[in-house]
């Protein structure tokens, strides 16, 4: 299983999500495996003021109760996303469109692999 939970909701919302992961996690029957991705960053000269300016520190906090979370419960594997909340780089930017939110091609590419790589650990024919 993969739950992938975006960055829509928090832009929108500006606050962490009512269901807890580790919530969301207990529903799913153990030993069943889990794939937790993290929330992607933004572009912080672009998007950086979203959120009274929290949107990084948002981000960076569900990106850490994920992984906490994760940690907590046998079979779950937390993936981060190649985009680091509050990283403003030429290696980070070729990762996004030029809104500053979006991935790119090569941006997903990176994505993908860092989910099969998961998923081989899991099981090698899933990948």
């Amino acid at each position: 299983m993969l739950i992938n939970i975006g960055l829509n909701d928090l832009m929108q919302q500006c606050r962490l999500p009512d269901m807890p992961l580790r919530t969301l996690l207990g529903l799913i029957p153990a030993p069943k495996p889990v794939i937790v991705a993290g929330i992607q960053g933004v572009a912080p000269s672009q998007h950086g003021t979203r959120c009274n300016g929290q949107i990084n520190t948002l981000t960076t906090d569900l990106n850490q109760q994920f992984s906490t979370a994760c940690a907590q419960r046998p079979g779950c594997t937390f993936v981060p996303h190649p985009i680091t909340p509050g990283l403003d780089s030429p290696d980070i930017r070729q990762l996004q469109d030029p809104d500053g939110i979006h991935l790119s091609a090569n941006g997903y590419r990176v994505l993908i692999d860092a989910l099969r790589e998961s998923l081989h650990t899991i099981e090698p024919a899933l990948a």
